[in-house]
């Protein structure tokens, strides 16, 4: 890309940072990697490699971004991983920051209007459930690998309800946690605030979904899920569902996004997004979370070997407590 054919440069980037280029229409037709910062960008752009090189030296790269560093999808092909990652990373970052304006009142308006979505969207969702089985089926998943995709109304009222149940929940957001006076007068506080953008990667569950995008929301973070690929179709409609209902009362765009490639290398990408994801949540086997914690360059909260213990204590009915370790054990492996 020769600065000679640009026409107008937006936003602010360094040197060697991945950049969009749009046409006059302003559609994306290529990424690629910068020479230059944001502001030299605007200095050079429409003048010919000759006249830099006269102006900066011959030393200095005669294009914005060079061939090798540039991808230019061909039609029908989408842009590589890495750099949809990367995109789709800056529109949580946008979104994180019009989060953390919003008040109380309006995120429980939206939160209503998510749920009122997912109601309306039942049967949508439950059809692309139902993809999801065939599929699972298909593919030989155990009786206990389907029954934890399966959605039933039972489970979709539980999602629903659970949405609402955070409308009730105090606003974490702009809590005081502790107060201190110096001995020179000045006042600390300890206020909590969003933490960003959070990436939460995930198994075959796709209650998981809705409970984390709508828990993100609630403490103004943005959020980009990456599901297991047995419900890719439930978690893809899930999805639209939130940002649907949640869009029509003002939630921002992006604000829940949902990689939606089954690649291997969607886990690896967005652990890695420095500057862009906050905090990665995975929540999975011990398989999944040792690849999320040993790839990872942000910060990982991250378990093992999982909290479900029971203790029964040494006053309790022995004969209700043995039921109740059995059904809690048993009733769903």
């Amino acid at each position: 890309l020769l600065p000679v054919g640009i026409r107008a440069v937006s936003g602010e980037f360094a040197a060697g940072d991945l950049v969009e280029v749009l046409d006059l229409a302003g559609q994306r037709i290529a990424q690629g990697l910068s020479e230059y910062s944001g502001v030299e960008v605007r200095l050079l752009k429409g003048l010919k490699t000759e006249k830099i090189r006269e102006l900066l030296g011959p030393a200095v790269p005669g294009e914005v971004i060079h061939r090798d560093n540039l991808v230019v999808p061909t039609q029908g092909d989408s842009l590589t991983l890495h750099a949809a990652m990367i995109d789709m990373g800056d529109k949580a970052v946008a979104a994180a920051r019009q989060l953390a304006t919003l008040g109380t009142r309006r995120k429980n308006l939206i939160l209503e209007a998510m749920a009122e979505a997912l109601d309306a969207r039942r049967d949508q969702i439950k059809e692309a459930n139902a993809r999801d089985m065939a599929a699972g089926r298909a593919a030989g998943l155990s009786d206990a690998m389907l029954d934890r995709l399966l959605l039933t109304d039972k489970r979709m009222d539980a999602m629903i309800n659970g949405v609402r149940a955070l409308i009730g929940l105090k606003d974490p957001v702009g809590q005081k946690i502790s107060r201190w006076v110096r001995p020179n007068g000045l006042v600390i506080q300890k206020v909590r605030v969003p933490i960003g953008v959070i990436g939460i990667i995930f198994e075959s569950r796709p209650n998981v979904t809705v409970d984390a995008a709508a828990l993100c929301f609630k403490t103004s973070n943005a959020v980009i899920l990456r599901g297991g690929k047995e419900a890719l179709e439930s978690n893809k409609a899930l999805v639209d569902a939130l940002q649907a209902g949640g869009t029509r009362k003002g939630l921002p765009p992006h604000s829940i996004q949902l990689i939606a490639t089954t690649d291997h290398e969607a886990v690896r990408e967005p652990v890695q997004l420095e500057g862009r994801v906050d905090l990665v949540i995975p929540r999975g086997g011990e398989k999944l979370i040792r690849a999320v914690t040993e790839q990872a360059y942000v910060p990982v909260i991250k378990h093992y070997k999982g909290v479900c213990h029971a203790f029964v204590d040494e006053s309790a009915d022995v004969a209700k407590a043995l039921d109740a370790i059995e059904t809690s054990t048993c009733s769903r492996p």
